[in-house]
């Protein structure tokens, strides 16, 4: 004679389903109680951003991102960068160098972001034969 097992131990008779719905009260409970919830449906990024303060990135890129962004604000103040530099494309490095994206600097400017990549793609151009 089998010994008849708990009902916690019993072997779900549908695993898909009942995961689904299990899904489902919890997400609607985080919902109801104001989570807002960073993934889609698939569990992608809702919003991607390139920030550096998270754990996620590689120490490598870290370390030579800062490096970059170290390099970038010390031409700032060297002659030989700034010589034919307008006031805008100086405000825009000293930006960029502060780790700010092309969108923020975009919108401090007042400018089209893709105006700021493309100066900032010349001011890099500029940075490596300095």
């Amino acid at each position: 004679m089998k010994k008849k097992l708990p009902s916690w131990m019993e072997p779900l008779k549908n695993p898909m389903g009942d995961l689904i719905q299990l899904k489902s009260f919890w997400y609607k409970k985080l919902k109801d109680k104001g989570f807002n919830d960073i993934e889609n449906d698939k569990g992608y990024l809702k919003v991607w951003s390139q920030e550096l303060n998270t754990d996620k990135v590689h120490p490598i890129w870290r370390a030579s991102a800062e490096e970059y962004f170290r390099l970038a604000g010390q031409l700032l103040y060297e002659k030989r960068f700034i010589i034919g530099t307008d006031a805008i494309d100086k405000r825009i490095w000293k930006m960029h160098s502060n780790g700010f994206n092309s969108a923020k600097v975009a919108q401090r400017m007042g400018m089209n972001e893709k105006t700021v990549e493309s100066r900032i793609r010349k001011l890099q151009k500029k940075f490596i034969k300095t």
